[in-house]
């Protein structure tokens, strides 16, 4: 059945009498105010009414004069078990803290139904609000009400009993020196374990993560600390008192205690000159961010509050949730940094288990001695000492203390940033473990300390994915990334975040801590606005604003005034286009309003132009995307038109641009602008649609080149597209695909030139294009040289190729080795063959860097020369012709050398010869060969080697390895000397190539050289 409402109660009290069954409420009357009416204490749970007894006078002494009665506004379950245990609990031990408390199920009647009341006594005192607000000054009073509080709350932890909602308001001061506690609807005691909360208590006094599920002797704990450090400000500086007003409590309110980075009170106690009062709030900070059921009694010392674990972030997530669920107003007030991250959060719950075990990963930054390493003491107090000057904001000594630690670990290298195996070198897997964890420490609190290089030192060994199996890898790249932004590294900066999804888990990050320590660091909002402006880019509007919006906080809670600087309006800026973009203009409009009347109030340094003339443009396209005409009509005409058509220029070119209502806008203009004869209105008129209509054209434009290019119909894209189309429209990387696509195309038809104008063109890699014609080319080359004959149209194919990667200087020695082993190779040497290797020679000779001594062109010469109709195998002549025969004329042509000398020494000549008959006789040993080489080398230097006295030499050859000398050769091989055969074999050689550059060689003589070498390769 549906519960009574404080009007319903108000209407049935008036008569106690008949609204109430206990026989002592039925002769009361209840108190009223100057209008008659009764006068309820009013809450969310319950309507309290003070009932005066009628007959005091007498039965003095054996009730009380008045009672207060609860009335409750909502069916409570176990309602009836949890007073009974309660009031059974009280009496057992009665309290002086307590006043007589009685519940009846059949308490009031209204409106014909029966409802429970709790009956208490009536005390007549000020709540724990009211009497600071008098005695407030009065440190005495204060420290005398503090002391009975601890004395209370011992009281209750001695018999296991929490009364769970410990505010202001249920703490009353008799007499301006007794305590009393009133209202246990929330209260437990042992004989209630199992059951949920009832209540939550006021949300200025409770842990911002307490659910109902959070029901046990440990509830009052929080609360406890809380006021004991609010009488302990108070007490040591009275002028705080400033910020319990207008606020329902007494120091800190929930704003305060859920976003405690962002309270402007956390901020001015932090850096209060009394120590006393800096070190309670650290105290606090600590407990904010601890699990509320291991939060201890006040007994607990510092260091054990240090000792805390720390609130896990996916246990966080889910606590939120869950409030969220249960009591919507209880997270009314949630932070823009919570807002923006339950933005990332999933809706699939898999999805959200996800993020819950990357959150769990994330680096806490308040403060946690870490009790679960097993190390030696002096590492884990060096630790410690380092967590405790970490919580107390004394980041220096937190520097000296980890360092030290994590010199301990590393053997003596703590500045030195070591890779996985490195470290363990010097650490076991705990030592190692808590060697990243100091890292990732050091670098939070050199950021802390405004150091940012030197916290990259520590950051980005431990952003390596390597290093993932031991540390959190993205939490360290978030830490990187700000200390980055900081040093205005945003080419590094982006290079963390190459994939979409390391945006989303870095921004998590980031959004964690701005509402932490390093929300202080400069590096955070910069990092912040670096990833929205890249959620911006992937179109994700509604993200992108709430991650501006935290920057905005940051920023509004970083300023000593309210007065906006042109910073803090270009991320109001930002924040309003992604809102006009994210179709939601009233939010939009509010911020554009917000930057132009900063911009009126400037005092001293005047704003940019700029910024007022991007606020009234997109304050015009919000009015018109509400159907506000007369608005738009407003805004546009609140300018000069020079000025508005100026605005609305530069906007042409930008994203706000794209949308359909500034086409609209500018319409509008155009015919304010027509109608005005100031400035030329017709004329700004008629250029502003022009520029309108361009930009129309230039988006249709790039839309038809980006459908053609997908179609696969790149030329009419090429067509279309310019230089400044690509700029504005960022077509350049999809141009670039289309573009190496066309050219692969282009290259597969032969037309080289236009694939490498187009690739140039685009700036794209020629590798692709240099792969496929080098393929081609070989294609075409062992085509040519086929079984079935040389084919002359195959190697034209090559020939084109190969003019044309000459001509952009990539023939590389790898290519020209590939050619010259597919043309070595090939046996049938038809005349058409040897001319067509001839002029292959010529091209790479001409198109190759080092021309005529490149081993690729020198093996094709020496090839042609030999390639000729062969030599009878005993011809061997000592004589030339007075005239070259056809084939070394033609070398001599091709080779373009210089007229030699005819005249040589004929002594020269013959002690060569003398030489060569030596190292043949002498069954080649290595002294007479290098002899004879080194003889012939010299004459070649001086230009005395002539193609007459080459043949003479092949000839003496031939006579000894071939001829009258194969018999001796034969006979006494058996007996050469180790190495000699390989000896004769690499003189052949040597040979061969000295002969090659001999200008009008013969090409018998070199058969003479090949017919030697094949001789000696076969018999050894």
């Amino acid at each position: 059945m549906d519960w009574p409402n404080p009007q319903d109660y108000n209407e049935a009290i008036q008569n106690p009498a008949i609204c109430f069954a206990d026989k002592d409420l039925k002769r009361t009357r209840v108190e009223i105010s100057a209008l008659g009416l009764p006068r309820p204490a009013t809450g969310g749970f319950a309507s309290v009414y003070k009932l005066i007894r009628e007959d005091k006078g007498k039965n003095a002494g054996q009730a009380f004069d008045a009672w207060a009665v609860r009335c409750f506004h909502n069916e409570v379950p176990d309602h009836a078990k949890r007073y009974q245990c309660i009031t059974a609990a009280l009496n057992g031990f009665q309290p002086a803290w307590a006043p007589y408390t009685e519940y009846s199920e059949q308490g009031i009647r209204v409106q014909g139904n029966w409802y429970p009341v709790v009956k208490m006594e009536w005390l007549s005192g000020l709540t724990l609000d009211r009497f600071l607000a008098k005695h407030g000054a009065n440190q005495a009073k204060l420290t005398k009400i503090s002391a009975q509080l601890k004395s209370v709350l011992d009281d209750m932890k001695a018999h296991g009993i929490a009364h769970g909602d410990l505010q202001h308001g249920n703490i009353l001061i008799l007499n301006d020196d007794q305590l009393r506690l009133i209202d246990y609807d929330g209260m437990f005691v042992p004989e209630l374990s199992g059951l949920k909360s009832a209540e939550l208590g006021h949300p200025n006094y409770q842990h911002p993560y307490r659910t109902r599920d959070h029901f046990g002797p440990y509830l009052d704990n929080f609360s406890a600390w809380l006021l004991s450090i609010s009488f302990m400000c108070l007490a040591a500086d009275p002028e705080l008192l400033k910020w319990s007003e207008d606020r329902e409590c007494l120091l800190f309110a929930r704003a305060d205690l859920i976003a405690p980075f962002e309270s402007p009170l956390f901020s001015e106690l932090i850096n209060h000159p009394l120590k006393e009062i800096r070190q309670s709030v650290q105290i606090l900070l600590k407990l904010l961010n601890c699990p509320l059921e291991v939060i201890p009694s006040l007994d607990a010392g510092y260091d054990e509050i240090l000792s805390l674990p720390d609130l896990d972030h996916s246990e966080r997530i889910r606590l939120i949730d869950e409030i969220s669920n249960t009591d919507v107003a209880r997270v009314a007030d949630r932070p823009a940094a919570l807002l923006a991250l339950e933005g990332f959060r999933p809706k699939k719950q898999s999805a959200r288990e996800k993020l819950s075990r990357l959150l769990a990963k994330a680096s806490n930054v308040g403060g946690a001695v870490m009790s679960f390493m097993t190390l030696p003491l002096s590492t884990g107090d060096l630790a410690a000492m380092g967590d405790e000057a970490f919580a107390c904001g004394s980041y220096k000594e937190a520097i000296d203390c980890y360092s030290r630690a994590l010199d301990s670990i590393q053997g003596g290298n703590a500045a030195k940033a070591f890779t996985l195996e490195q470290q363990r070198k010097f650490a076991g897997p705990e030592e190692l473990k808590l060697a990243n964890h100091l890292s990732l420490r050091l670098g939070t609190t050199y950021l802390l300390n405004n150091n940012p290089a030197a916290a990259v030192v520590y950051f980005k060994p431990l952003a390596q994915k390597k290093l993932g199996d031991v540390v959190d890898s993205r939490t360290a790249a978030a830490g990187l990334m700000m200390a980055y932004c900081q040093l205005g590294r945003m080419d590094a900066a982006g290079a963390l975040i190459e994939q979409p999804s390391i945006i989303k888990e870095i921004l998590c990050i980031l959004l964690q801590y701005s509402n932490g320590p390093l929300t202080n660091v400069a590096g955070l909002p910069l990092s912040l606005k670096f990833l929205a402006q890249k959620l911006e880019n992937e179109k994700e509007y509604a993200r992108a604003a709430s991650v501006y919006e935290t920057v905005r906080s940051i920023a509004i809670r970083d300023k000593a005034s309210d007065q906006l600087q042109q910073c803090d309006c270009e991320v109001i800026l930002n924040l309003a286009k992604c809102y006009l973009f994210d179709k939601r203009p009233d939010l939009a409009s509010s911020l554009f309003n917000t930057v132009l009347k900063a911009a009126e109030q400037a005092v001293g340094q005047p704003f940019d132009e700029w910024i007022i003339d991007r606020a009234l443009v997109g304050s015009a396209v919000a009015f018109k995307m509400m159907n506000a005409n007369q608005e738009v009509v407003k805004t546009i005409k609140s300018r000069q038109p020079q000025q508005i058509y100026n605005s609305l220029k530069r906007e042409l070119s930008g994203e706000l641009a794209t949308l359909d209502e500034f086409a609209q806008v500018v319409c509008e203009l155009t015919i304010q602008l027509g109608e005005s004869e100031i400035m030329g209105g017709v004329s700004l008129a008629t250029r502003l649609a022009a520029d309108s209509f361009k930009r129309a054209d230039d988006s249709k434009r790039a839309s038809t080149i980006l459908s053609l290019v997908e179609a696969g119909d790149f030329r009419k894209a090429d067509e279309l597209a310019d230089a400044q189309l690509i700029d504005e429209y960022g077509l350049g990387r999809t141009l670039a695909t289309g573009a190496i696509a066309q050219a692969r195309r282009l290259t597969r038809n032969a037309k080289y030139a236009e694939a490498f104008e187009l690739i140039e063109k685009y700036d794209c890699p020629a590798d692709v294009i240099l792969t496929m014609m080098s393929e081609q080319l070989t294609y075409c080359l062992k085509k040519a040289a086929s079984i079935n004959g040389w084919n002359a149209d195959e190697f034209a194919k090559a020939f084109n190729l190969i003019d044309e990667l000459g001509l952009r200087g990539m023939l590389g020695d790898d290519l020209c080795k590939v050619i010259t082993e597919i043309i070595c190779h090939y046996t049938y040497g038809s005349e058409r063959f040897i001319n067509d290797v001839r002029l292959l020679a010529d091209l790479l000779e001409a198109r190759t860097a080092d021309h005529s001594s490149n081993k690729s062109v020198l093996q094709l010469r020496q090839f042609v020369l030999y390639s000729d109709a062969p030599a009878p195998p005993n011809a061997v002549s000592r004589k030339t012709p007075s005239q070259p025969d056809t084939l070394a004329h033609q070398f001599s042509k091709a080779s373009a050398t210089k007229e030699i000398r005819t005249t040589i020494s004929d002594n020269l000549e013959a002690d060569c010869l003398g030489l060569l008959t030596a190292a043949s006789k002498s069954l080649w040993r290595k002294r007479e060969s290098d002899l004879f080489f080194q003889f012939l080398t010299n004459m070649k230097s001086q230009d005395l080697l002539t193609s007459e006295f080459c043949d003479e030499v092949a000839s003496v050859l031939v006579r000894q390895l071939c001829g009258s000398g194969l018999n001796h050769w034969s006979q006494t091989r058996s007996d050469l000397p180790g190495g000699s055969a390989r000896r004769v074999i690499a003189i052949l050689h040597d040979l061969m190539d000295t002969f090659a550059l001999v200008p009008g060689i013969q090409g018998q003589s070199m058969r003479k050289l090949k017919q030697c070498l094949d001789q000696v390769e076969r018999i050894s």
